[in-house]
């Protein structure tokens, strides 16, 4: 089952929070690799600046068929 981590308070950018999820939690090798390969192009994609609170379903959504 996953866990809620908490991030450092104020502006969590999008690079914060998805180094913050492969440095806490307990993954393959190969699961490890292709979590931060999906989430390099993310944060690539939507701009390593990106605060979280920023982020909407549409905005993944349109993010993730556009990929």
């Amino acid at each position: 089952m996953g866990e809620v981590v908490r991030l450092p308070g104020g502006t969590v950018t999008l690079q914060d929070a998805a180094d913050a999820f492969l440095d806490h939690h307990d993954l393959a090798r190969s699961t490890r690799r292709v979590y931060r390969t999906s989430l390099a192009s993310l944060v690539a994609g939507l701009g390593p600046a990106t605060a979280v609170g920023e982020l909407s379903g549409p905005m993944l959504a349109g993010w993730w068929r556009r990929r």
